[in-house]
């Protein structure tokens, strides 16, 4: 009898387990009821899913980086946008390159 409840208690904790699912990032459970971010089928706490270099958490735009992420500001530090030279605007179509700078066409006449 103590065999049989034994292996119930084993079963039970075995279900308590699989139910929860644990944050990618420091695979600590997610308490019942908490926020969870999801995001290319990977589950993280908020204040996990965060950029790489800055390590705030993002919550808006951001872009894939090796295994991490980067937020927004961070991405365009790293790798940064050609800009205008005249109105300096981030150059998104063809622009003119000219004496080692950058101009859109409407900026360059």
């Amino acid at each position: 009898m103590l065999r049989e409840s034994l292996q119930k208690v084993k079963r039970k904790y075995f279900v308590f387990n699989v139910c929860f699912s644990v944050c990618t990032k420091c695979t600590t459970a997610f308490p019942a009821g908490s926020r969870i971010t999801e995001f290319d089928g990977k589950q993280y706490h908020p204040e996990c899913f965060s950029c790489v270099d800055c390590k705030k958490g993002i919550t808006s735009q951001f872009y894939p980086f090796n295994s991490d992420y980067l937020c927004a500001a961070c991405h365009e530090q790293r790798f940064p946008r050609k800009r205008c030279g005249k109105c300096n605007a981030v150059i998104t179509s063809a622009g003119i390159t000219f004496a080692g700078a950058s101009y859109h066409a409407a900026c360059f006449l």
